[in-house]
């Protein structure tokens, strides 16, 4: 038994009630509808893939035996700063494009979500393991300006009148992690045109205005995370 906290392996039996563990010990003497014979194998938690392009697979297979197989029990989803939600008609037709090659794009699949909650919905539909989800930055940008590239001005200035602006992404944000089901997590090539203390400043401020209200922690971690995707970390320590 390694039981996953970082302590020595010990031998021991695991009794189960329904989907739950219910005692470890010397359980040998205790009546059981089942027995597996687990002697000279390791009995741990599951495993969490912390860097899976699950996001369509799930759904797509939710037995997930691919990864159910290798001991997986959490998969977290929304990687590289691209996923499928949140999306409009135009932006998912656009990422079903890009992520074909990652992620297939089974004929008679049913897109029906546009929202994280309506997705997040799906996968409790009845996937075969845990799942949770980073907003994908990625997929935020294109729903507030497009693909194309534009300078930081063009992009993000909210008096510029080009598109939408890095405040209607920053109130995207809110929505979404307010809720508390995800976590936001840029991504290096999607956030190359962000001024980091803006961003973070914005979903600070539209968060307390809508009743979330982000901790110390929570802002400073968003700005070291946009930081490090900008590589201002590295460039501060020359």
């Amino acid at each position: 038994m390694i039981d996953g906290a970082g302590n020595p392996w010990f031998a021991a039996d695991v009794g189960l009630a329904g989907d739950r563990i219910a005692a470890v010990g010397r359980l040998a003497d205790e009546p059981a509808t089942r027995v597996i014979e687990a002697d000279g194998l390791v009995v741990c938690p599951g495993f969490v893939d912390m860097h899976t392009h699950s996001d369509l697979q799930l759904l797509a297979n939710p037995a997930h035996e691919a990864k159910v197989c290798q001991g997986v029990t959490l998969e977290v989803l929304g990687q590289d700063g691209l996923s499928y939600a949140p999306v409009t008609d135009d932006v998912l037709a656009q990422l079903r494009r890009q992520l074909a090659g990652w992620n297939d794009d089974p004929p008679g699949f049913d897109w029906s979500w546009r929202t994280v909650g309506e997705y997040l919905d799906r996968l409790d539909g009845g996937i075969a393991v845990n799942a949770a989800y980073l907003v994908p930055h990625g997929t935020l940008r294109l729903l507030a300006v497009g693909a194309d590239s534009r300078s930081d001005a063009r992009v993000y200035n909210v008096g510029s009148g080009v598109g939408t602006s890095m405040i209607d992404m920053a109130r995207l944000v809110v929505d979404i992690v307010g809720a508390g089901r995800v976590e936001h997590q840029p991504w290096p090539p999607m956030v190359q045109q962000i001024d980091t203390g803006d961003f973070v400043a914005d979903i600070t401020r539209i968060g307390r205005e809508v009743g979330w209200r982000p901790t110390t922690t929570l802002a400073e971690g968003l700005r070291k995370t946009v930081s490090v995707s900008l590589g201002e970390t590295a460039a501060s320590k020359g």
